[in-house]
């Protein structure tokens, strides 16, 4: 009993030193990479509001990777002072060793299937609603003074923005982040913010437009048109809220699958997001099954060593088979309910065999 809780000890204290470490390097990071790769158009406010949103998701990936991390640490630290030596010597199965840390991994993996089924899918329909906020507020607001909106795969352009109509607006669609695809010019225009398609609607009217040209093209070919309908896809940005799935909670999964309203694609779907919360609940148990006879097996000095093959296992292994799991689910080439699971079943046999490799010596 002693013992179970030294180690117990052991693995909760290397488990925050690292969970800490690598949350304050989430916390310096990801805002800021994700701000540059998706949302540098709305604005250093919206960033400051959904930075706690964006760190609080990165937990579901750093429980894991951190208990994974402690695990070698602290079983490699055991094994090259000494102690499994001397707890074979003294008669003690290592059956005994595992115990604890199975138990650790399972109430890891509770808090994980929690997170994943309440925690996490409202993070994510916050950040959604917090995106609608913003770019509603960018261009409907009487008070907008931005005269240039950057979002993906545009770019709007205007003198002025009185009562609802854009003065000598412009709209450039490029084809990648440099180069210009179609350019169409107007001396005034609407726009309408359609939440449900995810898109902007604008209604341009005394038309000059410029089609497969630069953007400083200084010989403009003049549209005869007096107005004209562009719709600008916001999908990069957000989704409709029955289609962004990892938004909703299970019992609107649940619903969803009740009403048996949807086609056989669209069930895999949401079969696969519900099943795939409670398979990731296993990720800290394996990770901890599979680090603790890695530690144990490095020879002395190997920890980093413990630590990089441990990573291999799990970044060439698990994480790919988990999206390949998601991907044969969600696209109903396999049951859902099975799919989801394969990085787990792999993983535990893997396990199983390290763990083989240590009780027969």
């Amino acid at each position: 009993m002693i013992l179970q809780r030294y180690i117990i000890r052991e693995l909760v204290i290397a488990f925050f030193m690292v969970f800490s470490v690598l949350l304050g390097i989430v916390t310096l990071t990801v805002p800021f990479f994700q701000f540059h790769r998706k949302y540098s158009h709305i604005g250093m406010d919206f960033l400051i509001s959904v930075v706690p949103f964006f760190i609080a998701l990165s937990i579901i990936y750093i429980i894991p990777i951190a208990i994974l991390v402690a695990s070698v640490f602290v079983f490699g630290r055991f094994s090259e002072n000494n102690e499994i030596t001397a707890i074979k010597a003294g008669g003690i199965h290592l059956a005994r060793v595992i115990r604890p840390v199975f138990l650790l991994g399972v109430f890891l993996g509770i808090i994980m299937v929690i997170m994943n089924s309440n925690f996490i899918p409202y993070c994510y329909a916050q950040t959604r609603n917090l995106t609608i906020s913003a770019l509603k507020s960018r261009f409907l607001s009487p008070n907008i003074s931005v005269k240039n909106i950057q979002l993906p795969g545009y770019r709007i352009s205007y003198d002025d923005f009185k009562d609802g109509v854009f003065k000598n607006i412009a709209i450039v669609k490029f084809i990648d982040e440099k180069n210009a695809y179609d350019l169409v010019k107007a001396a005034k225009g609407t726009v309408d913010f359609d939440e449900k398609n995810a898109s902007l609607s604008f209604d341009l009217q005394q038309i000059i437009k410029e089609s497969e040209t630069d953007w400083e093209s200084k010989d403009p070919k003049i549209g005869l048109s007096d107005s004209l309908k562009i719709k600008v896809d916001l999908s990069p940005l957000f989704l409709d809220r029955k289609k962004n799935l990892v938004a909703l909670s299970n019992d609107e999964l649940n619903r969803m699958i009740k009403k048996n309203e949807t086609d056989r694609f669209r069930l895999s779907q949401i079969l696969t997001e519900k099943h795939k919360r409670f398979s990731l609940g296993l990720a800290p148990l394996i990770f901890l099954l599979i680090g603790t006879p890695v530690g144990i097996l490095m020879k002395k000095g190997s920890k980093v060593a413990g630590v990089g093959l441990s990573f291999l296992i799990v970044s060439l292994g698990y994480y790919p088979l988990v999206m390949f799991g998601n991907f044969i689910g969600s696209g109903g080439y396999a049951p859902p309910q099975l799919a989801v699971w394969l990085a787990n079943s792999v993983s535990l046999i893997t396990a199983g065999v390290l763990l083989y490799l240590i009780f027969r010596k």
